[in-house]
């Protein structure tokens, strides 16, 4: 088990999904009631907060612009970060950027999705020591289904729907080296 501030790729994936059930708990207790549209901001500092325990200080930060991350401390700068931030930033104790991460929540629209995905690419790409880009993806099934639907049948179109994205976002790194992992949890109905 690495020491606080170490970067361990393999623990990424849980800590994200560990940080967007707490979010989700934390907001549907205030809330005093299961709602599906839990804030992505929430989810946001939540994932900063679990990452923060396992790395430790001076290794997250949030709303980072792209530009500092891949000009001052990662290498070159690349044409699609202009202006733009990442939502997290995982750093290494010796200064430089090891992870973009990226939230999103309830977003319908495929484009969007795949503009931040295009953006984390070029920043691997960009960067000498950003070694992963994180596109962490919370989406309620019933809103990509007409809600008269049987639940069933909501579930099916939300799987065709992540696996269309799924399909797109590999049909981008094909070529790259880079690979990508999945990770899912299923919870009230609700997929991350």
């Amino acid at each position: 088990m690495p020491s606080p501030g170490q970067i361990s790729l393999e623990h990424l994936q849980p800590l994200i999904l560990k940080g967007i059930k707490s979010a989700r708990t934390e907001y549907h207790n205030m809330a005093g009631e299961y709602i599906r549209d839990f804030p992505e901001y929430m989810v946001t500092v939540h994932v900063a907060r679990q990452l923060h325990k396992k790395y430790g200080n001076s290794t997250v930060t949030m709303e980072t612009v792209s530009d500092e991350v891949l000009t001052r401390r990662s290498g070159r700068p690349h044409k699609e970060s202009k202006k733009k931030r990442y939502d997290i930033v995982l750093w290494r104790k010796d200064g430089y950027a090891r992870a973009a991460i990226e939230i999103k929540h309830q977003q319908t629209s495929k484009k969007l999705l795949m503009d931040d995905f295009k953006r984390v690419l070029a920043a691997l790409k960009a960067g000498k020591h950003l070694q992963v880009g994180v596109i962490a993806y919370c989406y309620d099934p019933v809103n990509y289904a007409n809600k008269r639907d049987p639940v069933k049948t909501q579930r099916e179109k939300a799987v065709e729907y992540s696996g269309d994205i799924l399909r797109q976002a590999k049909s981008h790194i094909r070529g790259t080296g880079y690979i990508i992992k999945e990770s899912s949890y299923i919870s009230r109905g609700n997929d991350v």
